[in-house]
């Protein structure tokens, strides 16, 4: 787990209610690269990261495995300065890759396109917030 991840309070709070009888021992590292090296040599079992990164991970290396696992799904976000127009056409290109079938061929090339697919690509404003 990376030094001040958010992933460190999920991971406590699995072991005091999941794992309470037999508790995970976790790792803190300061990079993602220190923490994907601890599996590979065989100081860890798993690491915790983003799915995207774990799966860039797995298919420039081969050697690791993105487990099917998904402690808590999160939102990835661009974030623009308040009131640039390059917001709105952010949103539109990507909602146009949504349409097209684009983004489910770029995820698919990933072996990301089983896990939180994007329906709707969203600008997220003051006055327009979204339930995420």
């Amino acid at each position: 787990v990376l030094n001040g991840s958010w992933d460190i309070g999920l991971l406590e709070k699995l072991n005091a209610n999941e794992c309470k009888d037999k508790p995970i021992t976790m790792q803190t590292h300061g990079t993602q690269a220190q923490a994907e090296l601890a599996v590979r040599s065989n100081r860890a079992q798993a690491t915790v990261a983003g799915s995207v990164k774990l799966a860039y991970m797995a298919k420039q290396t081969g050697d690791l495995k993105v487990s099917d696992l998904v402690l808590s799904p999160v939102n990835s976000c661009i974030g623009v300065r308040k009131g640039d127009p390059l917001g709105q056409v952010m949103a539109d290109a990507i909602q146009s890759m949504i349409n097209d079938g684009t983004y489910e061929k770029i995820m698919a090339k990933w072996g990301l396109n089983d896990s939180g697919m994007l329906k709707k690509a969203l600008l997220i404003t003051e006055e327009h917030p979204a339930d995420l």
